[in-house]
């Protein structure tokens, strides 16, 4: 954010000892209320987020405001309903409810626009039928209006009471059957435990505060704070089935308590491992240091839908175990993370995570709006990602053994801003990256996403951040837009596509870069900077133009930094539009090994299975294969290598092809893309 709405870091009076002993929190002099982080939060997103701040958000997802298919869900209880939809753009949803078609009731009007709309219908009366329709009005005041729908509320009795038939808090769940809250309850310690098979929990439409008084360190080991650290609901053992949990608010009380480092203790909502069910509906509010909202991990398989998640905390204890609003889980959908202090969502193998809405609000290093870390056969698509703070990143995959992801139809928008003393890590800085790949990784294809991030007063950009190195094979982005834009000249530069692996200059396995439109004001490609080198990234057929105007240090391409070699990097059928080129190229660093080349495709229309040998004007091979059963083949040649000391040609190139027992030879210029028929 900018400094004059930072949000002040704080450690409360509370836990001034622990925070002592932290990995690396910030410190500040005033102590900001939750209420305040949020507030504070919501203005930046409302001056900063939405399709009038960025207009690809309207060629991308169409200018009429409309619902999306399979967005929508709800869940009728005896005195409440859930209501939920999304729309294609953001936009204030609201309810008209009543026993008549004329209605006569509304729910309040959110304080900002959003994709996902998730709305309770209170106050209503048993075994009775409602009129209802949906109302969205989008940023520039259109109107949605659903037709007239009804629903009949369920009558009395149909489920145990809660409180009434069971003692509490915390009230014990151990039998099966469906259980309903009548009224709000407000526990010091946990409020609602599960410890049974085929419990369906209603929250009722009502409000369950838990840690409402200070409990502070818990003695023992993980199992200890899982098991007596004060939660609003816990599923209390291991493996439970069909664990059903809806309709009603969860939220934190005035106790604060902190979780341990990796997340266990007074959470919202716990599960015990291999856990199976449903989780949708809920409102979930939380503000202790390190505390996660839905603690889901272990071997979990719930489905978690239509949640408004808002985490208003600010204190992030450790972030190698980091802080998540909603743990894996195999499907994650249609949710809304109004805030994240660190990250959105965490993937798991085999999991989807999709057409979720998360703002991420960064505190720590490698706040992640959605990661997935050593996960596999995953895929993540139609999610909406904002972002801002000390380092965002929107969508990351990190670490050796991810692999078999496809990450495709998303929107990431994120703004950095003049750095803050937010995290000691690295000082105080302010950075927004839309998508990373680092420390691992294979067969992961990015796809038809649209990535958009801007910086000023000293904000770094990158738009895509591509680290290679041996082990990250198999890796496409593909079809993408991606914007990275400069505001104002103070801020610090990276680039809409950044290659630097954190490898020594060795044989990087080739990322590859195809078919996107790349926008910027400032930089297109960064080929190696100070997190790393990277060396043979290849672009294919990609287009490349400027955002806006221009700043006077301008590049289309950077390659180099201090003594790190990147060499060996291609661009293949680029086209520039105008103002930029491949000549607009800067040069850093004093390493030997830095270039790249410029290339073009030769498409070879010759007889079925010829053989083919090309070599470049130097003689050397550069291709041998053959034909297809068409007879066809497509061939990236260079035309020249681009060093520091100036332009390499390559070509002419010399064509021998053998068919039939006939061997021909063609010079060809590839200056261009080629069409070249040889026919024996």
């Amino acid at each position: 954010m900018g400094r004059s709405r930072s949000i002040l870091v704080a450690v409360l009076a509370a836990v001034v000892a622990m925070a002592a002993a932290q990995e690396a929190p910030g410190n500040a002099a005033e102590v900001p209320s939750p209420e305040e982080v949020y507030a504070q939060f919501n203005e930046f997103c409302r001056l900063n987020f939405g399709a009038e701040k960025e207009p690809l958000v309207y060629e991308k997802f169409g200018r009429e405001l409309r619902a999306v298919d399979g967005g929508d869900w709800r869940h009728v209880s005896e005195r409440s309903a859930t209501i939920a939809w999304q729309t294609n753009l953001p936009a204030k949803g609201m309810v008209e409810y009543g026993t008549t078609p004329q209605y006569g009731s509304i729910t309040p009007e959110p304080e900002r626009h959003f994709y996902i709309h998730v709305y309770t219908l209170h106050g209503l009366e048993p075994a009775t039928t409602y009129h209802y329709r949906t109302v969205s009005v989008d940023e520039q005041g259109h109107r949605l209006v659903s037709k007239d729908m009804t629903l009949t509320t369920r009558p009395g009795g149909h489920a145990i009471e809660l409180p009434g038939e069971v003692a509490g808090p915390p009230y014990v769940l151990d039998r099966p059957g469906s259980y309903v809250l009548t009224r709000d309850v407000t526990a010091d310690g946990t409020a609602i435990q599960i410890m049974a098979d085929d419990v369906t929990l209603d929250l009722g439409g009502h409000t369950v505060v838990y840690d409402n008084r200070p409990m502070g360190p818990i003695e023992g080991d993980v199992w200890d704070y899982f098991e007596k650290s004060a939660v609003g609901v816990r599923v209390g053992k291991r493996r439970l089935t069909n664990v059903r949990i809806l309709n009603g608010t969860i939220r934190q009380g005035a106790g604060d308590d902190a979780a341990q480092a990796n997340g266990v203790g007074f959470n919202p909502l716990v599960s015990h491992s291999g856990c199976t069910g449903e989780i949708a509906g809920l409102t979930v509010e939380y503000h202790g240091p390190q505390v996660r909202g839905l603690k889901l991990s272990y071997g979990p398989d719930y489905d978690v839908h239509h949640n408004v998640i808002t985490d208003r905390g600010t204190v992030v204890t450790n972030r190698h175990q980091g802080t998540v609003a909603i743990e894996a889980t195999p499907r994650v959908h249609h949710n809304l993370i109004k805030r994240a202090r660190h990250r959105g969502i965490d993937g798991i193998s085999g999991g989807k995570v999709f057409h979720n809405e998360i703002y991420v609000d960064s505190w720590a290093t490698n706040s992640f709006g959605i990661g997935w870390y050593k996960s596999r056969r995953a895929e993540g698509y139609g999610n909406r990602i904002f972002g801002t703070g000390y380092l965002v990143v929107g969508i990351a995959t990190v670490s050796d053994g991810v692999g078999e992801i496809k990450v495709h139809d998303n929107l990431v928008h994120l703004q950095a801003t003049a750095p803050a003393d937010r995290w000691a890590e690295y000082g105080d800085q302010s950075g927004a990256y839309c998508y990373r790949i680092t420390w691992g990784g294979e067969d992961i294809e990015v796809y038809d996403n649209l990535f958009v991030t801007k910086g000023r007063d000293g904000g770094m950009v990158r738009g895509i951040w591509a680290c290679p190195e041996p082990g990250i094979t198999g890796v496409v982005f593909h079809d993408n837009v991606i914007k990275a834009v400069a505001e104002n000249e103070k801020t610090t530069l990276r680039g809409a596509i950044v290659v630097c692996g954190p490898g020594d200059g060795g044989p990087d396995a080739p990322m590859t870069f195809r078919n996107n439109l790349v926008l910027s004001n400032f930089c297109h490609v960064l080929l190696g900077e100070n997190y790393g080198s990277g060396m043979n990234a290849r672009f294919l057929g990609n287009r490349f133009a400027k955002a806006g105007p221009a700043r006077d240090d301008y590049r289309a391409i950077q390659i180099g930094f201090w003594n790190q070699p990147t060499a060996g990097h291609q661009f293949v059928d680029s086209e520039f539009e105008e103002g930029t080129s491949y000549d607009h190229v800067k040069f850093e660093g004093t390493s030997e090994r830095r270039d790249f080349s410029v290339g073009w495709t030769l498409s070879l229309a010759t007889a079925p299975g010829a053989e083919v040998k090309i070599t470049d004007r130097r003689g050397e091979a550069v291709f041998s294969g053959r034909a297809d059963e068409q007879g066809r083949l497509g061939v990236p040649l260079m035309q020249y290598v681009h060093r520091p000391d100036g332009k390499t040609p390559l070509t002419p190139h010399t064509i021998s092809l053998t068919a039939a027992g006939r061997t021909l030879t063609r010079q060809v210029e590839m200056d261009r893309p080629r069409q070249l028929e040889i026919r024996p």
